[in-house]
């Protein structure tokens, strides 16, 4: 009897040590999930940050020829040739005269091209000239508007950049011989009317031997609900089961591999990314350095002057475990803190103020894990 009570009793220590054990390692690996989930995501704004707003040789707003930009003011650096819209303006993927951009969730409208992002998440936009797939310039016809390469692989209606240090200039190519040398041309008509080339000079001058041409890269970032019908090549990629938490995924829409000038339909970057709040580091004083933090909407839309005194980005981003019961409680993380001085600790959820000061809160369903991921990218291209 005795020897059955302590069977019993040994059996219930080493039945709660599993049960707890368990819930350790569930906790555990979640976690590790978001940890990995974050990490990956950042690397991959990273890569983009790093390279935002290269021409090909570093700020050419700070070149000693200006001669052929728009409107030779700080940090534009990329003239563009292709047709606007109805109102005169660039195509917002095409505008090169904001090469880091966005749109705010606080206000601002979103285009059409972006309309499926979710309403409290901001949208971040980086242009640069690829450096990967250069060709270079062997000779440059002015007057009859074509480059000549040695090889190229770009097929008709691909948007370029050609940079030689002095200047630098997108089109998309009207055309391509493959003979040698293989010719490049931006000609106009030949390209639908909507985003084809205008009679525009790309240049004052002929660019110089020895520059190269490279497509223009064009990522713009933001958060759908996985089941969103805009995810048109890849339907749900992050489905769930419970039909009361629809998960979200961080896509993005890119020019890359696009042959009509528009972008291509956005493509999954990473899952359970719940929201993503930007700020921009806008240069007051002229020393690369940023002196104020602040929204898309903040600088506006608009504001060119504004947006090429950017110097730095500031992302945030939370990511959601899908899962239920993967944390002990219902934590509240707080992002895009909007105040002065040092950050308000994030109240809990019992807390009638909680999340004053901060421009998202996330109160926690479910008792599901999160974790706020947070860099500062300095836009070394502008920066330098």
């Amino acid at each position: 009897m005795v020897a059955a009570i302590i069977g019993i009793v040994i059996l219930g220590v080493v039945a709660s040590l599993y049960i707890a054990n368990r819930k350790v390692f569930q906790f555990q690996e979640s976690y590790s999930r978001l940890q990995e989930a974050g990490r990956y995501t950042m690397d991959a704004l990273g890569s983009d940050m790093r390279a935002a707003s290269y021409a090909g040789c570093g700020p050419l707003a700070e070149a000693t020829n200006l001669s052929n930009l728009l409107n030779p003011s700080l940090h534009e650096e990329i003239r563009n040739i292709i047709a606007k819209d109805g109102s005169g303006n660039p195509y917002w993927w095409l505008d090169t005269a904001r090469m880091v951009w966005g749109y705010d969730d606080n206000g601002g409208a979103i285009p059409a091209e972006l309309n499926a992002t979710v309403s409290d998440s901001d949208v971040l936009v980086v242009k640069y000239r690829s450096s990967a797939g250069e060709i270079m310039i062997t000779d440059h016809d002015l007057a009859n508007r074509r480059f000549a390469v040695a090889a190229n692989s770009y097929p008709k209606g691909t948007t370029l950049v050609a940079s030689d240090c002095a200047h630098a200039s997108a089109f998309r190519m009207s055309n391509v011989s493959s003979g040698s040398p293989a010719l490049i041309e931006y000609n106009t008509g030949s390209l639908p009317a909507a985003l084809d080339n205008t009679g525009d000079q790309l240049s004052p001058e002929k660019y110089a031997v020895g520059g190269f041409i490279s497509p223009l890269i064009v990522n713009a970032y933001y958060v759908m609900a996985s089941n969103s019908p805009a995810l048109v090549d890849t339907p749900d990629p992050c489905p769930t089961t419970d039909a009361a938490f629809i998960r979200r995924v961080l896509v993005v829409r890119t020019l890359s591999g696009s042959t009509d000038g528009n972008l291509l339909p956005p493509r999954p970057v990473a899952c359970d990314v719940q929201t993503l709040q930007v700020r921009f580091g806008v240069d007051n004083d002229g020393d690369v350095s940023a002196d104020r933090f602040m929204r898309a909407d903040e600088i506006g839309v608009n504001n060119q002057a504004l947006w090429r005194r950017v110097v730095s980005v500031r992302v945030e981003l939370l990511v959601v475990n899908p899962k239920l019961n993967t944390a002990e409680s219902d934590v509240v993380q707080c992002l895009d803190y909007n105040g002065g001085g040092t950050p308000q600790t994030c109240p809990n959820a019992a807390d009638a103020t909680a999340g004053a000061g901060y421009g998202y809160r996330w109160a926690g369903q479910g008792r599901r894990s999160a974790k706020v991921f947070t860099s500062t990218y300095s836009l070394r291209n502008r920066a330098s």
